[in-house]
C-alpha cells in the first residue's frame, strides 16, 4: 500500500515529464491497469522476435505516471537502449529530471530507483545529452545519489577528482574512495577501470604497470570492455605482464564485439601489425632469421665490451673494428 501511495504523489511531475509538460489527464489508468501495461512492454521488449515495439513508449507513457517503475523504464527506452526504438535525449533528459527532483515518500526501492536518476541525470548534464551542459550541476546530483547509496556515482565522483572535472582535482581522495567501493560491491562498472588507469598514469601514486594489469584483470572478469582494451595494450607491449600476442589479439577482439571503439581500433592496427611481421619473416631465408636471432642474443647477455663486438664479428664473420 505505501508503494502505491508514493506513486500516486508522483502522478502530477511523471505526467507532466511524459508528456513534455502537459496537465495529468483525468484518464489515468488504474494501479492493476498500469502494472499491466508494464508488464506488457516488458515482455515486448524481452521478445527479440516481437515487431512491435514502437508500442512500448506509448504503453510506458500511460503506465508511468501511476506506477514508478514504468517511468524507470521509460527512461531506459528514451535512451535507446533497446533495439527497434529510436533514442529520445531531449525526453530522457526531462523525465530524469523530473524522477530525480521527486522527493514524495517511498520505501527503500524507490529510493533507489530515484538515486539512479539523480545519476542519469547528473551524466545528461556532463555531456549536455538531451539538455545544456552543466558541469557544476552535473557534480552536484552525482554527489546526491552517491549519498543516496549508489554507487555507481561514487565511482564517476572518484572520476570527476581523479581528472578535476567539475571539482578541485584530488587523486588521493579519488583513489581511496575507488578502493571503497571495490570492497563494497566489485560488480560496479568502472571501479577496477578507473583504479588500474591511476596505476598505470601513476595519478596520486607512484606508476606501477604489474599492479594495474591485475586491476584490468579484474575489470575483465566483470566484463569491462574498457578494461580489456587496456590490458590487450599491456600485452601487446610486454607492460606488467609478459608480451603476448594472442592475448592482445583476443582481449581487443572481446572488447570490440562488445562496442569499445577504441579496441576495434586497436584491433585493426594490431592485426595489420602483425600480418606484417608475418610477412617479413616469411620472406627472411631461414639462415638469415637464425643470425638475427643470435644477434638479438648477443645483445641481451650481460657482457662488457669488447666481447659483444666480438661475438657479432665472429657470427657474421666481419672483421671487429679495433
Amino acid at each position: 500500500m505505501r508503494m502505491k501511495a508514493a506513486g500516486f504523489c508522483m502522478l502530477a511531475c511523471l505526467a507532466a515529464a511524459v508528456a513534455g509538460g502537459a496537465e495529468p489527464q483525468p484518464n489515468a489508468p488504474s494501479p492493476e491497469d498500469a502494472r499491466s501495461m508494464y508488464v506488457r512492454a516488458n515482455a515486448m521488449l524481452a521478445d527479440a522476435r516481437n515487431g512491435d515495439v514502437d508500442r512500448v513508449p506509448q504503453l510506458l507513457e500511460a503506465a508511468a505516471p501511476v506506477y514508478f517503475p514504468a517511468a524507470y523504464k521509460l527512461l531506459e527506452v528514451y535512451e535507446g537502449r533497446y533495439k527497434g526504438i529510436p533514442e529520445q535525449p531531449e525526453k530522457a533528459a526531462r523525465l530524469a529530471r523530473r524522477l530525480a527532483e521527486d522527493d514524495s515518500a517511498g520505501d527503500a526501492v524507490q529510493a533507489a530507483m530515484r538515486a539512479v536518476a539523480m545519476f542519469q541525470l547528473a551524466g545528461y548534464l556532463e555531456k549536455g545529452r538531451g539538455c545544456v551542459a552543466d558541469m557544476p550541476q552535473a557534480v552536484m546530483w552525482m554527489k546526491r545519489a552517491a549519498d543516496a547509496g549508489n554507487e555507481a556515482a561514487r565511482v564517476e565522483l572518484a572520476r570527476y577528482l581523479m581528472l578535476g572535472k567539475g571539482v578541485k582535482q584530488d587523486a588521493g581522495h579519488a583513489r581511496e574512495t575507488l578502493i571503497g567501493v571495490a570492497r563494497r560491491a566489485p560488480q560496479t562498472p568502472k571501479v577496477f577501470f578507473y583504479l588500474g588507469t591511476m596505476c598505470y598514469k601513476g595519478l596520486g601514486q607512484k606508476a606501477d604497470y604489474y599492479t594495474a594489469a591485475r586491476l584490468f584483470e579484474a575489470g575483465v572478469k566483470r566484463r569491462d570492455a574498457d578494461c580489456m582494451n587496456n590490458l590487450a595494450v599491456m600485452y601487446e607491449y610486454g607492460l606488467g605482464v609478459p608480451r603476448n600476442a594472442q592475448a592482445a589479439a583476443t582481449l581487443y577482439r572481446r572488447a570490440a564485439e562488445i562496442g569499445n571503439r577504441e579496441a576495434s581500433s586497436n584491433l585493426q592496427r594490431f592485426s595489420f601489425k602483425e600480418n606484417a611481421k608475418a610477412s617479413r619473416s616469411q620472406s627472411t631465408p631461414p639462415a638469415e632469421r637464425v643470425l638475427n636471432a643470435a644477434l638479438r642474443l648477443v645483445d641481451a647477455l650481460p657482457l662488457p665490451e669488447p666481447w659483444p663486438t666480438r661475438l657479432k664479428a665472429a657470427l657474421t664473420r666481419t672483421p671487429a673494428k679495433p
